[in-house]
């Protein structure tokens, strides 16, 4: 019996060869996933998106979910247990990747890059006259949870000469050696950045951590990504 392998999003190529190599068929697209033998179906791979339980009982040999990335928010993990099915992600596989994301985000709020290209091509040339600019050296950087993308995202900023603080459990101490500065609480940290960026799982303790009492403690020209 041919076994196939659900890809909703597209991923690396070495990906789809390996999972040849070991005798599975990679079934590609939203299309060739609805197309697929559902008796034939042993494991599926996700970058994003919902997998619930009524999903994986209409697949019963399915024995293994792989996320493409950190987060398992979006699978029915319970139900996956209840029915025998293993569930893993990939964990620090796109660190780096997603901390210079962070990076971008934080140069296209604080140069106005957006802004500045839509000005461009609407031919409006004084707004690089029109200032609201800002340099990141010297900037206070908030970094609210200090896993593996946010410690990458914490010495990249010090790499440009930013003032790093850390919301985090670990030790004042562990985090002066890398050059950080822990912060008190997240009212101080809000109160005292720049700019704030959040880096904490999808828990239902981190749900709604940045409400509108949250905003109110930031500085009126800080940014929050």
């Amino acid at each position: 019996m041919e076994k196939y392998c659900l890809i909703l999003q597209p991923i690396h190529a070495c990906g789809i060869e390996r999972l040849r190599a070991h005798g599975i068929t990679p079934l590609v697209g939203a299309q060739a996933c609805r197309d697929a033998p559902a008796d034939q179906v042993v494991a599926a791979i996700y970058r994003s998106g919902q997998f619930s339980r009524t999903e994986m009982a209409q697949l019963p040999f399915l024995c293994a979910i792989g996320v493409h990335g950190v987060g398992v928010d979006g699978i029915d993990v319970d139900a996956a247990d209840a029915l025998g099915i293993a569930v893993f992600n990939t964990p620090e596989m796109n660190t780096r990747s997603v901390a210079e994301h962070a990076l971008a985000l934080m140069f296209a709020l604080t140069k106005r890059i957006p802004a500045a290209d839509s000005a461009l091509r609407a031919g409006h040339f004084a707004f690089k006259y029109e200032g609201g600019l800002r340099e990141l050296q010297g900037a206070v950087l908030g970094v609210v949870g200090f896993g593996a993308i946010g410690r990458t995202t914490a010495a990249l900023a010090r790499g440009l000469g930013m003032h790093v603080k850390v919301l985090t459990r670990r030790p004042a101490a562990d985090l002066a050696a890398l050059g950080f500065t822990k912060a008190d609480s997240l009212p101080a940290l809000l109160a005292h950045s720049d700019i704030v960026s959040l880096h904490l799982p999808s828990l239902p303790e981190t749900r709604h951590i940045i409400d509108a009492q949250a905003l109110a403690q930031m500085k009126t020209s800080a940014y929050l990504y």
